[in-house]
């Protein structure tokens, strides 16, 4: 099978493994599986015993044990977990962290890195029983290390991002945030296929980092592929890179990201689910938080779903037969799902389950058995209502022979959970896998401003991925969100780079274009606009292809340009304006004519250039400019009126006429719109309307008459210049 980079550090929840027995036991039953195999039950099987210590997870019991003594073992070695000597990585739940960092500085202990509810330190065995009698302490559990299983890009064209970077969208000015592991390779691709400008914040040990790129480097090249399939799709962006290395590494990688101006981040990684599956999770430090953190600062966050189709199963607990095993088929009628592993090869499950976060009182035990031997290994961490229990068991089992290993799922409590939820990382697929249900931490969050991708190939991208990983999440939301292309060519992976772990930054690229064109957009805005913008799949949303395939559409043409205004000199008008807030501008046209909505237009094309002088004879003007690009003329400014020449004023108004015998005396109120009248003509009839009978002029808003023969007459004054 195929699965995606998987990053597993002490999340809250994260398990791990329990002691494998030394031999088999003696038999006491045996049951037959629908493959004709068996295995054996054995006393230690069905024993149902809470695990010794009630603050110590079962992984962490089992991982320091195996460290006692002077020489540590080849299964110590290869377990996969966080180590320093003699000593083992671990999360700390606390109260207090306060109270947790003064007891951990009377065990000669310095945190490596601290919040208000949970601290990352390397203890011994011994500081474990020392630390459980610490009130504030209320949980501990291993941290394992990053690793990665890759699937073993093209992207621009079938994104349609070659027509927007053609059409000037880079995504210049934009800051993209990569948090991956091993850059390997990148420091050779500075300033050819990623920007020579590129920032880094490289993690030497948990805590500790540098801006050393040299840090960043070892390992393989996966982060290096992201990188440049990001640079790939949105080649004018500035680059961030960060490898944390655990929970809260990777907390403060988002938050230093987010004070450089980083508006997208890409993941293509995953931890440990540390949730209920609705997307969010009752620890700090949980990977959720920090995409919700990312949000709040105005970074859109993608996220690779993962490549976990085929390792998954998600669906209601079953045991028609009543042996408190889950049945992970009903015909055949099985309780155990197989998975074939190599010799040396590392197996890791997950499990959760339907129950309260914290506070879960359903038991369940997740075991890892070889049907050879009879050995098991198993998470027994304990669920029985108390403020540290959460519904989650996670194990991790080095396969000693090649061959069909069984992974089960044993009730050992009465109440019987709703559903539940088992994934395993290997090289191989499960017997039973649900093919649904397979979100990442954190792809499964249920933040508008992230986006969880799934994989299509570039060549045959109505086809999903055998491997990507489906929805829907434990609580039935739809995902993933959409799904970019994977399998695309790069000059760090020129025979391909194949998951989701490509198709993340393929569609981190396309955000960042996005972003370049309509820097205003939100990250839910921007993540709206790309949904839109998929090519459907079915009936969108669903389960396999959320919105769609990505792709931008046309290019968007430029906004209105901002704030015209205008001077006049003699008859020579100067218009200028700011350039848009989005889009490309090329060039810009002022339209202008004699009338409000520019009924006769003069059009005259412009240069690259934010003002224009123009001449003009004696009159009113309405004029307006648009911003012109590839994609065609944008949306008209403000329309402004220009006044070349005189104005022609208004009228007077409050026209009041006094007799006094053969006298006549007129006045008026000057006008209060359009140019400063040099003068007045007041003009007389003997009907309304009719004829003039008398133009007089007047230099004042008053006029003495006298002389007047008798009569009626009618009057009205008019303003000149």
């Amino acid at each position: 099978m195929c699965i995606c980079s998987i990053r597993y550090p002490a999340l809250a929840g994260i398990l791990i493994l329990i002691s494998l027995a030394d031999g088999p036991a003696p038999r006491v039953s045996a049951q037959s599986h629908a493959d004709g195999s068996s295995f054996t039950s054995t006393a230690a099987e069905l024993a149902v015993a809470a695990p010794a210590h009630s603050k110590i997870s079962s992984e962490l019991g089992a991982a320091t044990r195996r460290l006692i003594g002077a020489a540590r073992s080849a299964a110590a070695d290869g377990d996969g977990f966080l180590r320093r000597g003699h000593l083992v990585a671990v999360t700390i739940r606390t109260t207090d962290s306060a109270a947790t960092t003064k007891a951990l500085q009377t065990l000669d202990r310095t945190p490596l890195n601290i919040s208000p509810h949970a601290i990352e330190v390397y203890v011994s065995a011994d500081d474990l029983t020392a630390l459980e009698a610490e009130p504030s302490v209320t949980f501990m559990q291993a941290i394992v290390p990053r690793r990665s299983k890759d699937v073993v890009g093209q992207g621009r064209a079938v994104h349609n991002a070659a027509s927007w970077i053609n059409g000037g969208f880079t995504g210049a000015g934009v800051r993209v945030g990569v948090i991956d592991y091993w850059f390997t390779g990148i420091n050779d691709l500075l300033g050819s296929e990623v920007p020579a400008n590129l920032v880094a914040r490289c993690y030497t040990s948990p805590g500790q980092f540098s801006s050393n790129l040299g840090d960043c480097l070892g390992g393989g090249n996966h982060g290096a592929a992201v990188a440049e399939s990001v640079i790939d799709l949105a080649p004018g962006v500035q680059l961030f890179i960060a490898d944390p290395e655990t929970p809260l590494d990777f907390q403060a990688s988002v938050a230093w990201m987010i004070s450089q101006g980083v508006s997208v981040i890409v993941f293509s990684q995953a931890f440990l689910w540390d949730g209920p599956g609705d997307g969010t999770s009752p620890f700090a430090d949980s990977p959720l938080r920090s995409v919700d953190a990312a949000v709040n600062g105005g970074a859109l966050f993608v996220i690779a779903a993962g490549n976990e189709r085929a390792a998954t199963w998600l669906g209601p607990w079953r045991d028609t037969n009543a042996n408190a095993f889950h049945e992970f088929s009903a015909a055949p009628l099985d309780d155990v799902n197989r998975v074939s592993l190599s010799q040396g090869e590392v197996l890791q499950v997950q499990a959760r389950w339907q129950d309260a976060w914290p506070g879960a009182s359903t038991d369940l035990v997740l075991e890892v058995r070889d049907p050879m031997t009879g050995a098991i290994a198993s998470s027994n961490n304990p669920q029985g209502g108390a403020s540290n229990h959460y519904p989650r068991e996670f194990v991790s089992f080095t396969a000693p022979r090649t061959g069909q290993f069984e992974v089960r799922l044993r009730r050992t409590s009465a109440a019987i959970p709703a559903w539940v939820q088992v994934q395993a990382f290997s090289s191989q697929a499960l017997q039973y896998p649900t093919n649904s249900g397979g979100m990442c931490n954190p792809a499964e969050s249920a933040n508008p401003g992230a986006l969880a991708a799934g994989a299509a190939s570039w060549q045959t991208t109505s086809v999903i991925e055998d491997f990507s990983s489906l929805g829907p999440t434990p609580d039935g939301r739809t995902k993933p969100d959409i799904v970019g292309a994977d399998r695309g060519l790069t000059a760090i992976r020129p025979a391909g780079f194949a998951g989701t772990s490509q198709a993340a930054p393929y569609v981190a690229g396309l955000a960042a274009l996005v972003k370049g064109a309509f820097p205003a957009y939100s990250p839910a805005q921007v993540a709206g606009y790309l949904k839109t913008l998929a090519q459907p799949r079915g009936s969108v949303p669903n389960n396999t292809w959320g919105y769609g395939f990505a792709v931008l559409g046309a290019l968007p043409p430029p906004s209105p340009p901002l704030n015209l205004g205008s001077s006049v000199s003699g008859n020579n008008v100067s218009l200028t304006w700011q350039a848009p807030t989005s889009g490309i501008a090329t060039g810009y046209v002022v339209e202008a004519g004699s009338a409000p909505g520019l009924a006769n237009l003069a059009v005259q094309p412009l240069g690259n250039t934010l003002s224009f002088a123009i001449g003009a004879s004696n009159g009113t003007y309405y004029a307006r400019v648009r911003a012109q690009s590839a994609a065609g003329l944008g949306a008209p400014s403000n329309e402004l009126v220009v006044q070349v020449g005189p104005a022609v004023p208004g009228a007077p108004s409050a026209l009041q006429v006094a007799v006094n015998g053969a006298n006549a005396s007129l006045s008026w109120t000057p006008p209060t719109t359009g140019g400063s009248p040099s003068g007045y003509r007041v003009e007389a009839s003997l009907t309304p309307g009719g004829p003039l009978i008398a133009a007089l002029n007047a230099t004042t808003n008053s006029l003495f008459v006298p002389g007047v023969p008798p009569g009626r007459y009618y009057a009205r004054v008019r303003a000149i210049n």
